[in-house]
This record gives C-alpha cells, structure tokens and sequence, in this order.
C-alpha cells in the first residue's frame, strides 16, 4: 500500500500553510503604503457587449463573458504575524527506503526538504520577539514523540533538521508499517497541551502512502455482525446477523486490537471478535475500513473549528489524495489542504509551503454576480452558482478564495476567472455585481459595483473587435508561472517573453450599410519591472505609479453590409510585443489590453479582451558560483530577499533581507548582483538605484582599545601595539545570528595549549588583550551565506613601549652608510620589536628594513621609523654633502718584513683630513716598482719575494692623482746570525 515519492511534496506544505493562518494573524497595525490593505474592483466588462443569436442544434444562443479587474490596495512592509506551532509528522515506514532517483532514497530527500524548510522557517524568526515553535513526530507502525532538551517544542528549528537527520526507516520488522492514526493523535495531543491563544498551530502531515496499521480500542466505523450459534440435535453451526454501530461505536476494548493490511493485500483483525452485552460481536469489513475511518475520525477532531489546528497532509507519489482530502482541514471556500506531490523538486515545495506559512491574506474572496433569468452560467475552474430565494448568483473566486500579501509586493491585478454566460432570448441583460472579503482583521467586507453592466442580445451589432492573446518564452514555466530570471551564466538568461494579438472585427448589420472605424489603438499596461522592446507604430507612455502603457496605433478597418454579413477591409490583425525584466518582482498576472476606437458615427468606444491567458509572470535575479561543490545559486526576490541554494538539488540553504543603517529591513526589488573581487562578496543593486555590498566572506581586524582606527599587519604576519587592544569582526556575513556558526579560542601568553572552541555572535564579539606577551587567536567559521569554510589565525604582539627615540648623524657625505640607533622607553614583555622604515627621497639617501641609511645625493632627506602595529612614529633629518677635498698618506715611511713573510697595508693607509676616516669609502689601486721583490695584491696585502728594496703606490681609482706610496725593505730570514744585512740602493 506504499508508493514512490515524488519529490514535490513538503515544500508544497509549509506553502499553503502560512496561507491559511487566520486573519489575525496580521496586526491592525501593520504599515503599508496606505495603512490600509484591501481590494477594489475597478472593472467589469463583458468580453462582447452586443451579442446575436447563432444556431446551435436546436437552440439559438449566445455567448459572451465576463471580465474582472480586481486590485489589491496597499503594501505591507513587514509581517508581524502571530507566532506558530508547528508539528511535523514524518513518515519513517519501510518504504520510505525505496530509491527515489539517482540512488536517492524518499527518506533522503525528505531530509533534505525539511532542512530547507529549516531554513525558512529560520529566517522568518531571525527578528521575531515571539518566535514560533516546532514539535516533531515521526512513524512507522508505532509514533515516536521526539523531546529537545527535555521540552516537546523548540524555538530552535535547527533542532529539528538536525534530529530528522538520524532517522532510519527500519525493514522487515513489525514496525515497517504506517500508523495515521497514532501519529495524527500525537500531533494533537502535543499542541493541545500547549495551546495559547496568542498562537496559530499547525501540523504538516508527511507520509509516501496509505495508512496499513491501526492499534486501538475503540471501534471504528464499519460493518458489524453478531454471531449467532444454532444447534439441530447434537450438529451446531454459526450464523451472523448486522449489529448496529450505534450501539457499539462507544464501547472501548481493554487493550488494543490489530488491524493490518498486507503488502500483498490480505488483512488481519485480532481478535476478530469481542463481546458486548451478552454477544458476540464480529468485525465485518476489512481491516482497511476500520483502518482509514479510524483515521479519519482523529483527523476530524483535530481539523473541527474549535480545536484551532490546521492540518496539511502531503501525500508522496500515488497516496491517495481522494483520502488525504477526507483528513485535511479546508479554505475559506471548502477546498481540501491537502497537497498531492508529483514532479516538482521536494525542496522547492517546501520553499513554497513554509513562504505561504508565512503570507498573509484577505480571506473569502468573491466576486457575486446576480444572474437574469434565460441567461446560464457555464461550468468553469473558480465559479460555482448559488441558489437563492428562487434568484440564481454566479460566485467568482479567485485561487482558494484569498489574495495574499506579500512583503514588499506593490499593488497590483488579482487573477480572478472570467464568468462564461450562455443568452438563449433577445434582450437587454443587466448584472449587479458585489465583492466580499474578509479583511486583514477578520472583518467580512462587502462592497457594489456602482457601474452599469451590459450584455445586449439583438438582431443587429454594432461593428467592435474580439481581442485574443497569449503568451510564450524560453524560460521555464510551472503552475502556470512563466519564471523569467537574470543570470550570469549566459545559456540561463531568460529575462524575456512575446506577447502575441490577434485583433479580429466583427458585427452583423442590416445590408448596404457600410462605415469605418478608426483611431484603433491596442493599450497594454505593463507593471514595473517590464518593459516593451519599441518598434515602429508603438509607443511607451510612463504612468505615475511605476508601471508603463504601451500603445500600438491600428490603420483605419473599412466595412460594408453584404447579403447579412459584415466584410472588413482587414479581417484580423496579428501584432506582437517582446517584453523584458528589468528587475526582481513577484508572480502577477498582466493586466488586460484594451482596444479603443472610434466608431463610424465619431463615438469613442473599447473592447476587451475575449481570451486571456493563465499565465503568471515573475522574475528573479540569479548569480551562480561554479567555482566551489556544490555549485550555489544565489537568487534576488522582489521584496530584496537573497536566497541561497543548492543548484544540482534546489535545496534552499540560506536566505536573508539585508537592513539598513537602521536595522529596518531594506525592501526593494533587486535589479542585478555581481560577485565583487574573489568572490569574497556580492554587489547588489536595487531597482531604486541603492547599491549593497553583501559579504560573503568574514574579515577580522585589530584596533587599540577605546579606538576606531584598525591596526595593520606586519610583514611578519603579525599584530604589534604597546597599548591594550581588541581583535573584533570587520566584516561579518550576513544572516550571521540563524543560519552559521563562528567559533573561536585562542592560547594567552605563556600558554602552550588553546582554550576549548567557543561559539560566538560575531557581531558582538571583542577579544580584548590586556597581558603583556604574544597572544594568538584562531576563528573558523562556516554554513549559512559563508562562501567556503572560513579560518583565520591573528597574532598579537602586545610590547608596552610607551616611546622610542633614535640615535644618528644629521650629515652624510655621498657613498657614506650609518645604522640609525633606536632607544626604548618603558619597553615590557619585549617581543619581536620591529620598525618600519621609510625615506622622503630615494634620490639622496635609501633606507633599509634594518634602518641603515645610504647617502646617494646632495639634498636633505628625512628617515620616518614608525613601530609596527602602534602609532609610534620618529623622523630622522640628514643632510648629504659631497664629499671634501682629501688625500691618502700611509702612516710610516718605510716597512721592514723577511722573504716569505705577508705584510698587509691596507690597514696602514689612512685619509686626511681625519674626521673622514670611517666615513668615506676610497676604492684604490695597488702597484709595487718591484713585484720579484714584494708582490702586493689589490687588497693591500704583500709578500716579501726577494731581499730588496720596492717602492709601494697606493692610488684612488676615481682620481689618479690623490695617491701615497712608502718605502718596503725586504730581509733575507734571520738564521740567528749577528750580522746585520746589507742594502744596495
């Protein structure tokens, strides 16, 4: 008795629920553009205002319809709504294991759709003071009421999804089966017991087949019999008789009895028999009667006015829906609640359930119409006929008998039907028409439509036109919603649709009579947020109220009465449009075009159009990343709305309305987004011309204590500040508070293991550091709008230093290099000190990441020393001069060294004036008269070769004439003699 799920199935619940919660669950002071919201009828016309008769079999008839613009009045910019408890009742039975597509299970994807419902219901409650509350009951065979910290309900929906998470649906057991009953009786039982008047409840019933097991003592409805035992001599055989159920239908068993269906389609009732005043009493119908009433009755307590309870059973795949509709509560109008999912992704029918959860509405929405006698109303979708006091009304109901209001949503056209009449006599046919509803605050509302409406049936029409059209586009289309979308993924770009006319004259007049019409313009409004491609004969007229008029200009249509038939110089005409979305804006049908005209006796009239089409328009602004897994697709609504979702599954994971500056919440159409540089975030642009920026990506800073100034980074990587400062969230990733989590701990000076993880509100979060000693925090965040895992290590230096002066020569001669020294003061917890350097003018001198400074012009420069991370900063003026006038002298006039022996003079040469030494750097040249004598290299060390005398030169490379030489006398090695050497000159 269990069937294959199709995905459509919860998201379709939380949709219609929020729809249905009772008129007072809006405030009576909910703003709007107005302060008021309701609905005004602004037109009703017939489709042919003059008709003639026409054979049809035996019967002369005529037919026409007739068309309602009806609009909603007002905006509502927030929704304060009452709060809800929700019960989920979730289906576990062995079925739900079946694969469902691509080795996905039912109970898979039904996981997956209660956490995008999760996230709904999340972000509806981010700002709620009274947030809603949510229970759960899951099923096979027997109920499970599931507890959150001990408590039946949670204010928590993330508890929810996450317990829904471990669920299993065990097989081959006596607990494969399903249990309505027990579960439906569960749900009511919870929300009874926490019944408050300030809350609507709700149970979302979802389930991938037909009921197969009861255990009850009571007596459902069915067939009974009592057994009768009849004996001839000594032979006894049974027989049976009906025993009436209102005899028994309160008598309860002392323990419960079994009712089971089979897969294979057999039942089971043990006992099968019980006893009542004396007889024997027999279960006469199978098990799956007793079965379905069963739970049909406990679905009819919950669902009765004055229990409260909305119930949404949602019926996967073949479940019946005929029996699903027995259970459900229904509209205003009588229609079940029930949803029969087939098709559509599961995640996108929880979206939509948990956003009509959430949608309030006008309630008993009709259009009454009092019908003449000889006219018939015609069967179609949304017009059902009442007899009253012998007179016959048409009653017009728009979807359900509501208009919703959504957040954000301007005014605008209300889809009603058009009522199709059928005349069988000549005559003049008047219709008074009135509209109800019952307004935002339970009031039932009436009001009559004042204008006189006509339908003419005669021998003779005048000449008009019959205005047909219809709607078409690449994009795709579902219940009726032509979904045009912006998108940054080229081959996904479908933000336009063709509106196609076909414009056909017609009339009957007495022959010979011949005219014109003329001035023909066809006028199609078009709401904001569309707009008309131009071409020739079209023009675009701006209206005060956002929308636009566009108005094609027709050529004259002759006409001439021939044998009882009207010919037309032009028997039809086929216009086109091609319309484009410009911004996000919610589904809304497009109002009705208009012919106007001029007649052959210079009266202006209009015709209306005779079929319109069903579809819907919406739009939506999307921006797919594909550069992560799974690919997400961000999507833009018309209230400002982002939503974030899986694009392979369709799951919604996160979804946000950014607030302004003062926390109100920033609703206007989104009219494009664009990731900004690394898809570190999203610019959103509003159809009023506000630009946001949405981050997608944390950002963490430092700033001093007490201080707006954020600190920066050294090259190291790393913080440094000599007062007490505060690590705190630049940027935080909207939708912060619900839908992610951002952890935090870090490891204090003179620590050597981390705190535990700490879960923190990153809006208000600060680390203060306040001990001397490198301090180092770690952050990790995820879920929710955070692009990719985000974590992120900060180290902080906290030194002490209250100053630091520096230590240099305010004069250096070009080439000339000086380290300029730094002193702290009050310096504590010393830890990586580092300067920055910088120098005013490259030209004259350069300075280096250790602050030693290069001369290299004339001209004063200033050296800047800032310590990283603090607001220390020291200067440094140095004036660079050439270099004086100078010469090179050796400091004795003659050296002495042995055969074999070095003799380095480098050392020996000095600069004159002396205050240069040190301080200018010479490049020379070496030359020895005798290199077989002493041998010298060019850095002025030397090798006494052979006994002998030589003359040494020392030469300046960049001027020959500034040099010094000296005398080097070369010995023979002392063999220990007395005799002192002899020198040749």
């Amino acid at each position: 008795m269990k069937y294959i799920i199709h995905v459509t199935v919860c998201l379709l619940i939380v949709q219609v629920l929020l729809s249905s919660i009772s008129p007072n669950s809006v405030s009576a002071t909910t703003p709007t553009n107005n302060d008021q919201l309701s609905l005004n009828l602004n037109k009703v016309e017939p489709a042919r205002k003059e008709l003639i008769l026409q054979k049809e079999g035996n019967q002369n008839v005529a037919r026409t319809s007739l068309n309602f613009e009806l609009f909603r009045e007002g905006m509502l910019l927030e929704n304060p709504r009452k709060p809800l408890d929700v019960v989920f009742v979730f289906d576990k039975s062995a079925s739900m294991n079946f694969s469902l597509q691509k080795n996905i299970s039912r109970l898979e994807k039904a996981k997956e759709a209660m956490q995008t419902a999760a996230t709904v219901f999340s972000a509806a409650n981010a700002e709620r003071i009274n947030k809603d509350r949510f229970g759960l009951v899951e099923f096979n065979s027997k109920e499970t009421v599931r507890k959150f910290n001990g408590q039946d309900l949670t204010s928590n929906i993330n508890q929810i999804s996450d317990v829904v998470k471990t669920i299993t649906a065990p097989e081959g057991t006596t607990l494969s089966g399903t249990n309505y009953s027990a579960s439906l009786q569960a749900a009511e039982d919870l929300l009874k017991k926490y019944k408050e008047s300030s809350r609507e409840q709700v149970i979302i019933f979802l389930t991938d087949g037909e009921p197969t097991v009861l255990y009850t003592k009571d007596k459902p409805l069915g067939e009974y019999e009592k057994v009768i035992q009849k004996c001839v001599w000594i032979f006894c055989r049974e027989e049976t008789e009906s025993y009436s159920y209102d005899l028994i239908k309160n008598h309860k068993d002392t323990s419960d009895r079994e009712f089971i269906i089979y897969t294979n389609g057999t039942y089971k009732i043990n006992p099968n028999t019980f006893n009542h005043a004396g007889n024997k009493i027999k279960f006469a119908s199978d098990a799956k009667v007793y079965i379905e009433n069963h739970a049909q009755e406990v679905a009819a307590n919950i669902t009765k006015k004055e229990s409260g309870i909305i119930l949404y059973p949602v019926g996967f795949g073949e479940a019946s829906i005929n029996y699903l509709n027995k259970l459900a509560s229904k509209t205003s109008n009588g229609e079940s609640m029930a949803i029969e999912a087939g098709g559509t992704d599961l995640n996108q029918v929880f979206e939509a359930l948990v956003n009509e959860i959430d949608t309030p509405s006008l309630n008993n929405v009709v259009i009454e119409v009092k019908i003449p006698e000889t006219v018939t109303v015609e069967e179609a979708p949304g017009v059902k006929v009442e007899k009253r006091n012998g007179q016959t009304y048409a009653m017009v109901t728009p979807s359900n008998g509501r208009v919703q209001y959504h957040v954000g949503e301007p005014p605008g056209v209300v889809s009603v039907p058009n009522l199709p009449l059928k005349f069988s006599a000549r005559g003049d046919y008047f219709f008074e028409v009135k509209w109800k509803y019952t307004d935002i605050k339970g009031k039932p509302t009436g009001y009559t439509y004042s204008k006189e409406v006509k339908v003419s049936v005669q021998d003779q029409v005048a000449p008009s036109f019959e205005l047909n059209m219809s709607l078409s586009s690449e994009a795709p289309k579902s219940n009726d919603i032509i979904r045009l979308q912006k998108s940054n993924v080229a081959n996904e770009n479908w933000d336009s649709f063709s509106i196609e006319y076909t414009i056909k004259p017609y009339g009957k007049l007495a022959n010979g009579i011949n005219g014109s019409l003329k001035n023909i313009q066809l006028k199609q409004k078009l709401p904001a947020g569309l707009k008309a491609e131009l071409k020739n004969g079209m023009i675009e007229n701006q209206l005060s109220d956002g929308s636009t008029e566009i108005v094609y200009n027709i050529d004259a249509i002759r006409y001439n009465s021939v044998n009882g038939n009207l010919q037309f110089s032009k028997e039809n005409e086929k216009l086109s449009m091609t319309v484009k979305g410009i911004h996000s804006f919610n589904a809304q049908p497009l109002p009705d075009p208009i012919i106007s005209f001029v007649d052959n006796e210079n009266q202006s009239k209009t015709a209306v159009v005779t079929n319109k089409p069903l579809e819907k328009i919406e739009m939506v602004i999307k921006l797919v990343d594909g550069d992560i897994n799974p690919v997400v697709e961000y999507r833009g609504n018309h209230a400002g709305n982002i939503g974030k979702y899986n694009k392979g599954t369709g799951q919604l994971l996160s979804s946000i309305t950014l607030r302004d500056n003062n926390n109100e919440a920033f609703i206007n159409p989104i009219y494009s987004m664009e990731f900004g540089e690394g898809k570190r975030s999203i610019t959103i642009k509003y159809a009023n011309g506000t630009t946001r920026e949405f981050p997608l990506t944390p950002q963490v800073a430092v700033r001093l204590k007490d201080s707006l100034n954020k600190l920066s980074i050294g090259d190291n990587g790393e913080y440094t500040f000599n007062k007490q400062a505060e690590v705190f969230f630049d940027k935080v990733v909207p939708g912060s508070s619900t839908q992610s989590q951002y952890e935090v701990r870090f490891k204090k000076p003179g620590s050597l293991i981390y705190s535990n993880w700490q879960t923190i509100n990153p809006y208000e979060y600060l680390y203060s550091v306040s001990e001397y000693g490198k301090t180092i925090v770690q952050i990790k965040a995820n879920g929710g709008f955070i692009r990719t895992p985000f974590e992120e290590t900060v180290i902080l230096n906290y030194n002490g230093v209250n100053d630091f002066s520096l230590n240099y020569l305010d004069e250096m001669f070009i080439g000339e290099s000086q380290q300029i020294g730094t002193i702290f003061e009050g310096a504590a917890g010393l830890i990586d000190l580092k300067l920055n350097w910088n120098t005013s003018n490259n030209q004259v001198a350069t300075v280096d990441s250790a602050g030693v400074v290069t001369a290299k012009g004339v001209g004063v420069v200033t050296i800047t020393a800032s310590l990283q991370g603090q607001e220390l900063t020291k200067q440094a003026i140095i004036r660079v001069v050439e270099v004086p006038d100078y010469t090179l002298e050796f400091k004795k006039p003659v050296y002495t060294t042995e055969v074999d022996n070095s003799l380095n003079l480098q050392s020996q040469v000095s600069i004159n004036p002396p205050d240069l030494n040190g301080r200018i750097q010479v490049k020379v040249v070496w030359n020895s008269s005798d290199p077989s004598i002493f041998a010298i290299e060019q850095n002025g060390n030397g090798v006494g070769m052979s006994k002998g005398v030589v003359m040494v030169t020392v030469t300046s490379t960049e001027d020959s004439s500034i040099r010094a030489s000296t005398v080097v006398m070369v010995e023979e090695k002392d063999d220990g003699g007395s005799n002192p050497s002899k020198y040749e000159w």
